[in-house]
């Protein structure tokens, strides 16, 4: 698998809450990314202990878990764990939290763990499709029946997240696995990317014949070309 990772601050934040994870070794291979939030620092604080708690959880329990859908979440919990009790012991820290996307790749099975409104999405055979589900207020009533999509895109709550790591002392995690094929590109990214640059656009920069480098860094140029209001990562795995 080739891999690229890039994370830029954008144009009007004095700070790169986003965090991220990469790593391939003989036996899988790890790729995380954690958007935080929170007041001043915090959301920093609390994205870096994701991705570290989730890379940390792993490592140390691969051999011993063999269902390794339960290997994810068990991680994403872990790192909630971290986080809820970082800020409950810190004043400063108060509330912080951070959504996050795992991804687990052993053989040719990703195992995904996923809670917030960052992404993960799958690019085979010309189709571009998000795996993940936001948790956000507007999906929600969507599916609720509450309101349309139409009416959706002019809501002002558009960025209430309904779920994410440290919120509460208890999480529920979305996990699921998918079986990849050669070709595959698999897409992670925070939500800097997908409030500045469409569904469309980024399938016609995955579908690009240019390495996953250049489709990343075109990728980070297409958000902030678009107003880069927020922070935005994006890792891109290939499938050879």
């Amino acid at each position: 698998m080739e891999i690229a990772v890039k994370s830029d601050i954008g144009r009007h934040r004095d700070l790169n809450e986003d965090s991220f994870f990469v790593e391939q070794n003989n036996d899988f291979t790890i790729l995380i990314v954690a958007d935080g939030m929170g007041g001043h620092l915090a959301g920093e604080v609390a994205s870096k202990i994701a991705t570290e708690s989730i890379n940390e959880y792993i490592k140390d329990n691969f051999s011993k878990i063999d269902i390794k859908s339960d290997l994810i979440e068990n991680a994403l919990k872990w790192a909630n764990d971290k986080i809820y009790e970082k800020s409950s012991s810190d004043s400063s820290l108060s509330n912080m939290g951070t959504t996050c996307d795992a991804v687990l790749i052993v053989d040719n099975t990703a195992y995904i763990g996923h809670v917030g409104d960052s992404r993960v999405y799958l690019n085979r055979e010309n189709k571009l499709r998000q795996l993940t589900k936001d948790h956000t207020l507007i999906n929600d009533l969507i599916d609720s029946g509450s309101v349309s999509c139409e009416e959706a895109k002019y809501m002002k709550q558009k960025n209430i997240i309904t779920r994410a790591l440290g919120g509460e002392s208890r999480l529920n995690v979305d996990k699921f696995e998918i079986e990849l094929i050669g070709n595959d590109k698999i897409l992670l990214c925070s939500d800097g990317l997908t409030n500045g640059v469409s569904d469309t656009d980024i399938k016609e920069v995955l579908e690009m014949e240019i390495s996953a480098e250049e489709k990343a860094n075109m990728l980070i140029y297409m958000s902030n070309a678009s107003g880069g209001y927020d922070n935005t990562t994006v890792i891109i795995g290939e499938m050879r």
